[in-house]
């Protein structure tokens, strides 16, 4: 037998060995809740699964310890880390939600693209202009960094949609072909780099070039405090106990700030006034990532935040329509997609696009 496989066998074995362990001493214990205390109701609907687990945290208090030895171990003999992340090579994490895919995805993408088509419709009626910027799978540009390829449907859904809001005659910019460099992104984190925000503002001004006249208000770039960063696909490697030297090294972040001359109306006058609204997820809403900035820069016009951090894109702008019919509206919208939410639509649109 191998020495790798001989390894990896006697990991495998130490892990059931602990599993079994574990569950014996939470039986022995008397703190195992008994099946004859559920209703029948409680075992079908979860409430007996969620008691179980209350009981697992309060009679293991070293549970947390375990997870991280399990997870110490897992990476230190396969490198692999928590479900939730796909780890690449060079030290680069990626996303398990880029390459989720099943039966039902191309029918919820379709339904996203429609709801998409709808948005545009909507705020064209309202004169106002769109830009989607579509956001690839990071998986779909890390090149040599990818070990696992993404499965065919989530590789090709960011060129179907974008071809298909085109058609509808929605403004979509290549931001597959503007992100591609590696610098584009963070090498343990899902988002983008300043670099990958300012590459991504540029495609979408060009954009929006043919769509709109924008009041020219200068902004430069200033560099802000570069600091090191732990990514968020690293909460996916819980692992303390392994070799430092074979984790992935921290990201490190270089934000921008945008500083131009904004007259004080805009400043004070709430969020019809500045000519260019930004809907989106984390990678518009987190400052440490820049885009906001970039558009201002690349846009040279000033732009207001409608961005949310969690839940997708979906409800930031259903957010955004509600509370701002009425209003003056800006001139452009630019509204930032992660193409993996597309497969994740719920119908957040809806009640906003009723009627159409």
């Amino acid at each position: 037998m191998k020495s790798s496989h001989a390894i990896a066998l006697l990991g495998f074995t130490a892990s059931l060995a602990v599993g079994a362990w574990v569950n014996a001493a939470f039986l022995a214990s008397g703190a195992a809740p008994r099946p004859s205390s559920f209703t029948s109701t409680e075992l079908l609907d979860g409430a007996a699964t969620a008691a179980i687990d209350r009981a697992y945290d309060e009679a293991l208090p070293f549970r947390d310890t375990g997870i991280e030895l399990f997870g110490s171990l897992s990476w230190a003999l396969f490198e692999e880390g928590r479900p939730g992340v796909v780890v690449g090579e060079y030290g680069w994490l990626f996303s398990r939600e880029d390459y989720e895919t099943d039966a039902g995805s191309p029918a919820r993408t379709a339904a996203a693209i429609e709801a998409i088509e709808g948005v545009a419709r909507l705020l064209s009626a309202r004169g106002v202009a769109l830009v989607v910027a579509l956001v690839p799978p990071k998986a779909l540009l890390g090149g040599e960094a990818v070990r696992f390829p993404l499965p065919d449907e989530p590789r090709d859904r960011t060129e179907r949609a974008r071809a298909a809001l085109i058609a509808a005659g929605v403004a979509v910019p290549d931001l597959a072909a503007a992100l591609a460099p590696s610098t584009s992104f963070l090498t343990n984190d899902t988002h983008w780099t300043s670099a990958g925000a300012l590459r991504a503002a540029a495609a979408v001004a060009e954009a929006a070039a043919g769509l709109v006249d924008l009041p020219d208000t200068p902004f430069t770039a200033q560099s802000q405090p570069v600091t090191e960063h732990v990514g968020d696909l690293m909460r996916y490697v819980r692992a303390p106990f392994a070799r430092p030297s074979s984790l992935p090294p921290p990201d490190t972040l270089a934000p921008i700030l945008a500083v131009g001359d904004v007259d004080a109306d805009v400043l004070f006058g709430g969020p019809t006034t500045a000519p260019v609204a930004l809907v989106g997820t984390s990678y518009s809403a987190d400052p440490r990532f820049s885009f906001e900035a970039a558009l201002k820069i690349a846009l040279q016009a000033d732009v207001h935040n409608f961005a949310k951090e969690a839940g997708g894109p979906f409800q930031p702008m259903a957010d955004y329509l509600a509370t701002t019919a009425g209003e003056e509206p800006p001139k452009l919208v630019v509204w930032e997609i992660p193409v993996r939410y597309l497969d994740d639509y719920a119908g957040e649109l809806a009640p906003a696009l009723a009627g159409q």
